[in-house]
């Protein structure tokens, strides 16, 4: 992919996958889901 910075003339070659932030959150919350933080009692506190 080229990528036309705003401060250079000429477009930069970058790699990489590009994500929106819609698809970025889709993707934690699916983390979020899958894994939920572990319940701590107050005997561990």
């Amino acid at each position: 992919m080229l990528y036309m910075p705003i401060d250079k003339p000429k477009p930069s070659r970058v790699q990489g996958a590009f994500l929106t932030d819609n698809e970025i959150e889709g993707i934690v919350s699916t983390w979020k889901d899958a894994n939920p933080p572990p319940c701590l009692t107050s005997s561990f506190i």
